[in-house]
């Protein structure tokens, strides 16, 4: 701004010198000629105009200067963030206000189209569904994280369930009902403590507490014969993990793991009205070098999981989550108490020494403890539940693959049907049969799967359906 109102001082002296050069060069010059008058009156009127250009110019520098200095006292005291450019692009570091260090995101879309097979019982049946969540964390400090996830799921019709959504066991939304809006709900909510004063005393590696409603902390410690994936639990849990050995030979590292949970299933108010389980897990995890570039991975863990007083109450609304466990008239459960034992162990190779791909095979094992019906009769051939399988390479990035198997036999009364695998033929206990999947990655962020699952009911009766069920997913995360 300073150098246009040096151009224009400079610019009206030119004219105010050169101007009677030119008329001196006039032949015949005479000062009271009308032409010398007009262009005196012309020079006049553009000086005027000159100086309401430069009035005008310094209000605008004076507003621009207060403009600045408001925006200085406004950013007083306010930490901010550097963030480098992209390397080679040479731009200087993007500062952002200090709150926005820690937060991250994360999510998937997926459509899916899944075909049924059913017979004898059932029609065939065809159909389009979609499951759409996001999620947000965010650090606060070194030791603490809090967290919330949005999601779809199927809304309850009901009478006396209208509106709630009643299966905890998936998050899918069939496309159906003329259009209609589809329901999001709050997944997980969550926070969680993690103190760093922890690690390094005495042999413990890590500790993490949390509480609200949040990712199943026992997913990693079972198969999906207990607990669906989609599950996420109500409550609050403790999780310690303890170096035991480490380079001792061929076994490079051993830890073992403590993880405590207590999950809220209802509350009521009323004598044996609300509903609680009380999780025990153990886990030995062991690094073995086998010769291999990478060690092998194993991994034993033992679940106790006590259910207390979900036999008076599995209900959510008016709708009953017995499903396949044996119950009565009312909808409740018959077996009396739940007191679930599970063994689960693993293996698993990031590069196996045959086809030198990562390479996962499992084996879990459950079983309900308690055995006898609210009758006093005792079932002992409807409380046993075991599963095998194994997954080779991994899809995680563009061109990359996964492929595997899993077989499950559940009998009726071994786990609460109301959590365990709801996509086993129609779902959850009394059944056998097996999974099988591949998939591919169309790009690093976007995959093609297929899954097959081939499943007959254990409890044979006219109302029996032997079920093939076929999934093709396209699935979206970020």
């Amino acid at each position: 701004m300073k150098d246009t109102s040096q151009r224009i001082i400079i610019a009206t002296f030119s004219l105010l010198f050169c101007f009677p050069i030119g008329l001196r060069a006039d032949a015949g010059f005479q000062p009271n000629e009308p032409v010398v008058m007009k262009r005196l009156d012309e020079l006049s009127g553009q000086i005027h105009e000159l100086q309401a250009l430069v009035k005008n110019q310094n209000e605008v520098i004076e507003s621009q200067a207060s403009e600045i200095e408001s925006l200085k006292k406004a950013r007083e005291g306010q930490p901010v963030v550097s963030i480098p450019a992209p390397a080679g692009e040479g731009k200087k570091p993007v500062e952002v206000p200090s709150w926005l260090e820690g937060l991250a995101y994360d999510g998937s879309f997926r459509l899916r189209y899944e075909a049924f097979d059913q017979s004898p019982n059932r029609a065939d049946r065809n159909r389009f569904r979609g499951a759409l969540n996001f999620g947000l964390k965010k650090d606060l400090g070194k030791d603490f994280l809090v967290g919330f996830r949005l999601g779809t799921g199927e809304p309850n019709t009901t009478n006396g369930s209208e509106g709630l959504n009643v299966d905890p066991t998936s998050g899918n939304q069939t496309f159906t009902n003329k259009f209609n809006f589809k329901n999001i709900w709050i997944q997980e909510m969550y926070a969680r403590y993690m103190p760093s004063y922890l690690e390094g005393l005495g042999p413990i590696r890590k500790a993490e507490f949390g509480g609200g409603k949040f990712p199943n902390p026992l997913k990693d410690y079972s198969t999906s014969i207990v607990w669906d994936h989609d599950v996420r639990p109500e409550g609050a849990y403790e999780k310690i993990e303890v170096g035991v050995l480490k380079d001792a030979g061929a076994l490079e590292d051993l830890s073992f793991t403590v993880l405590l949970s207590q999950f809220i299933l209802g509350e009521v108010g009323t004598l044996h009205g609300d509903q609680e389980m009380y999780g025990y897990t153990g886990a030995l995890d062991a690094d073995v070098n086998v010769g291999l570039e990478k060690p092998m991975h194993y991994r034993v863990a033992a679940n106790v999981y006590d259910f207390v007083d979900i036999e008076d109450n599995v209900f959510i609304g008016a709708t009953s989550l017995a499903r396949t466990n044996t119950s009565n008239a009312a909808g409740t459960l018959a077996q009396d108490d739940w007191n679930i034992l599970q063994l689960y162990q693993e293996v698993s190779f990031k590069d196996s020494p045959i086809i030198g791909k990562p390479v996962k095979l499992w084996f879990d094992v459950a079983g309900n403890a308690e055995g006898s019906h609210v009758d006093g009769t005792v079932n002992s051939n409807e409380r046993k539940a075991w599963s095998f399988g194994g997954k080779l390479n991994k899809l995680d990035k563009k061109g990359s693959w996964e492929a595997g198997y899993q077989y499950f036999r559940i009998e009726p009364n071994a786990v609460v049907a109301a959590f365990n695998e709801s996509d086993l033929g129609l779902g959850f206990t009394d059944k056998v049969g097996s999974k099988i999947w591949s998939g591919y990655g169309l790009t690093d962020n976007l995959a093609l799967n297929f899954t097959m699952w081939f499943v007959d009911d254990l409890t044979q009766n006219a109302g029996n359906d032997n079920v093939d069920r076929y999934q093709t997913d396209l699935t979206w995360k970020w």
